[in-house]
């Protein structure tokens, strides 16, 4: 397998223990980013707003947008003695955090995410691909070992795509005042976000899922791996082979056209002093040939099933 440059990297990289997981690698090669909302700027921005922040609900009724009053409606109302301020009750509108603090359900259990303190994000999910397509192949290899890890929040913030803030700048008050939530009577974040939201990927979690709550170690025979130019023991008993191989095509196709050599250079020896010279040259590769020959009968035994152990010896400490 031909690796680039980057891939003979994360390999080196995985060997010295600066790589195990799918966050390691993103954050070595700095493949990520850190989404943090500003929480204090959109708290100013829910302050100023001019949305009423206090309503009113007559006790007997339930608590939705056709049965609440404004504060400024509540005491016009009450001075005119349209209302009995006893039967009503006063509520404050705070701020939620609805999309600044996300809680996603993986795998049956809950987990919280907060872009207000910071989450790690892949730039690019091809990048994660990337990394796992290599982790197979080195497993398949025996080059690195699986070790199971606890799944945590900031792994599944790594499947976070960026979605467009879909929220309208441009609505009435009145429209605005329904968007409240008149159970607890809050106000989503998302009117102040200047940003772009961020959904999770379930089917980028899917597709990942057998590599979220596991590491890689690397095993004895990484170091050797490296140590061969990234080539396999598989791949590098192959690649002598095919040497041979090409080699002893070679050699038969030059023993062939030697005694032609020969017979011609013969005929002009009486000619000319080239054809001398090259009379020496051809008996010169003749016994350079032979040596060849030899040498391949060697290396051939030595690559014979019966002289070729299927595993090297590894002794590289760690």
């Amino acid at each position: 397998m031909k690796f680039t440059k980057h891939q003979k990297e994360t390999i080196l990289r995985i060997y010295k223990g600066d790589i195990y997981d799918i966050t390691s690698y993103l954050k070595y090669f700095n493949l990520g980013e850190l989404v943090k909302f500003d929480k204090e700027e959109i708290i100013n921005n829910f302050n100023s707003d001019d949305i009423p922040k206090r309503y009113y609900c007559r006790n007997s009724l339930i608590r939705k947008y056709s049965n609440i009053i404004t504060e400024n409606d509540y005491f016009t109302k009450s001075q005119n003695g349209e209302i009995n301020s006893d039967n009503y009750s006063a509520y404050s509108l705070n701020l939620s955090y609805n999309t600044g603090i996300k809680r996603e359900l993986w795998n049956g259990v809950e987990y919280s995410l907060d872009f207000y303190s910071g989450v790690y994000i892949a730039n690019c999910f091809d990048d994660i691909l990337e990394f796992l397509t290599l982790w197979q192949f080195l497993i398949s290899e025996m080059l690195i070992l699986e070790i199971p890890y606890t799944f945590s929040a900031e792994t599944l913030g790594l499947f976070y795509i960026k979605t467009p803030n879909r929220t309208s700048k441009n609505l009435t008050l009145d429209e605005r005042i329904k968007q409240i939530n008149f159970e607890d009577f809050t106000y989503d974040d998302k009117y102040y976000l200047n940003t772009e939201n961020y959904t999770l990927s379930q089917e980028h979690c899917l597709m990942c899922k057998e590599y979220m709550n596991k590491r890689i170690y690397p095993s004895k025979k990484l170091g050797l791996f490296i140590k061969k130019r990234y080539t396999t023991y598989g791949e590098s008993a192959q690649n002598k082979t095919l040497f041979v191989a090409y080699l002893t095509i070679l050699v038969s196709i030059a023993l062939t056209i030697i005694p032609h050599f020969q017979q011609k250079n013969n005929l002009s020896l009486k000619d000319t002093k080239l054809s001398l010279e090259t009379i020496e040259f051809t008996e010169d590769l003749s016994k350079k040939l032979d040596i060849i020959i030899n040498k391949l009968d060697t290396l051939t035994k030595k690559l014979s099933p019966e002289n070729t152990h299927t595993e090297p010896r590894n002794d590289t400490q760690y």
